[in-house]
């Protein structure tokens, strides 16, 4: 996984567990002249460099791209009859809409396992939702058992209609999920309980498609506001928070592209009276809680301190820049193996280490 998409399920809770990255799928010639001239040639690919500027001028989340799917959308989606039916959980009505002939071929599982072609005169494929995404972010439990055991749709189907801004049903499941339930994230909200409790060892994770292992998933800043995002040298080097909540917004317009440095000093955001908003410091509970979530995870065979993402990063680089970590962190993973040399030489895209960071960061506080 660590050169894929990283809107999976094991992207949203920091691992991989052994999953295979996500079938190619057919789209249509117009799709793919589109996705093409985007550098993007199959749903399941290396990010390119286009996308990874993008990420680099934001904060976004670690586990999808600088938008959730869905998150900005102007519009109410068209939806057809069918996905309207499993929204309100209405089977009889579903049924109804369903036996008069109303196009599904797109959603089933025999589609999937045919590879149907792009057919952009059926409404199933060219819908940006389906009946399965609909029942669960209504909370229809009933319609979708019937839907995936009755009329056997897709658990894995991906909207074709937006290949590169899809999440199968579930991420797209995980991401409904209540952000500050703490039976359901791990890693992102820094649980060594539940951590331990975990069926599968934590050695098998391997990393996202930005080059993150769970250890730089648990240093990562919950939001940008954990940074000093006034500090040019947070702001070239950090460019990924770890936030589960699907509303959070990291920047004001669609693109974090509309983000530049400005003398150097600090983002500008084009809208007039719009400012960085204040850091918000880790409270003793907060810092407590990393640290704990990182003792556990130095002590998992083959975690890797010096490992670096696709900025250049290792973990070292998110303590180092989050306003008010605890010390005690950042001494645990300098105390690894290899941890000393990384902290002092180690250098990311920008050319930074993780010294000159956490140095900026003191006398920032001081």
């Amino acid at each position: 996984m660590s050169k894929y998409h990283i809107s999976t399920p094991q992207g949203f809770l920091g691992a991989q567990w052994g999953a295979e990255p996500r079938a190619e799928g057919h789209m249509g010639s117009r799709t793919i002249a589109v996705a093409e001239g985007k550098g993007i040639i199959q749903q399941t690919q290396p990010l390119t460099q286009a996308e990874l500027d993008e990420r680099s001028k934001g904060f976004p989340r670690f586990w999808t791209e600088p938008n959730v799917p869905g998150q900005r959308l102007r519009l109410s989606k068209a939806l057809t009859a069918l996905e309207v039916a499993a929204g309100l959980g209405n089977e009889d009505l579903f049924s109804l809409v369903r036996d008069v002939g109303a196009d599904e071929s797109a959603w089933l599982s025999t589609s999937e396992a045919s590879r149907a072609e792009f057919d952009d005169t059926k409404p199933s494929f060219i819908s940006t939702s389906t009946p399965v995404h609909e029942a669960i972010q209504a909370g229809q439990p009933a319609m979708l058992h019937k839907l995936l055991h009755v009329y056997r749709y897709s658990p894995n189907y991906l909207p074709l209609a937006t290949p590169t801004a899809a999440l199968p049903p579930l991420s797209f499941a995980l991401l409904r999920c209540d952000p500050h339930n703490p039976n359901i994230w791990a890693f992102s909200y820094h649980d060594p309980d539940l951590l331990s409790r975990l069926p599968m060892s934590l050695s098998t994770a391997g990393t996202t498609a930005l080059g993150h292992s769970l250890l730089h998933i648990a240093s990562l800043p919950l939001t940008s506001d954990y940074i000093d995002q006034k500090n040019p040298d947070f702001v070239r080097s950090i460019h990924c928070t770890r936030t589960l909540d699907s509303h959070w917004l990291s920047h004001a317009f669609p693109s974090p592209m509309h983000l530049s440095p400005s003398n150097g000093t600090r983002l500008t955001r084009p809208i007039p009276g719009q400012h960085i908003r204040p850091t918000i410091p880790l409270t003793s509970l907060k810092q407590e809680a990393q640290l704990n979530t990182l003792q556990l995870l130095v002590q998992v065979v083959g975690v890797d301190v010096r490992a670096q993402d696709v900025d250049g990063n290792t973990a070292l680089y998110y303590l180092a820049a989050t306003v008010n970590v605890d010390p005690r962190a950042l001494e645990l993973l300098r105390d690894m193996e290899g941890g000393e040399e990384a902290y002092n030489n180690s250098r990311n895209r920008v050319g930074l280490t993780p010294r000159s960071l956490w140095e900026s960061n003191m006398a920032q506080s001081s």
